[in-house]
């Protein structure tokens, strides 16, 4: 089983790739299945699988990202 930790970084440090912040939640679980997530306080996190669908307007896409609201499948 994997564990995630989730961080508030502000500021400077934000644009950084370190490990600062002040950590929110230690140690939630990363679910690989349809349940699972850790709340702290009036914070939900999940980290793992979902379904997510992902739709693209793809002549949007090749004229330069000027989007048509044409959705191909």
């Amino acid at each position: 089983m994997q564990n995630a930790v989730l961080r508030r970084v502000d500021g400077s440090e934000a644009a950084g790739t370190g490990d600062g912040g002040r950590v929110i939640i230690d140690g939630a679980q990363v679910s690989i299945g349809a349940s699972g997530g850790t709340e702290a306080g009036d914070i939900r996190f999940f980290a793992g699988w979902r379904s997510d669908p992902f739709f693209c307007d793809v002549e949007g896409a090749k004229n330069n990202l000027q989007f048509t609201a044409m959705i191909s499948w």
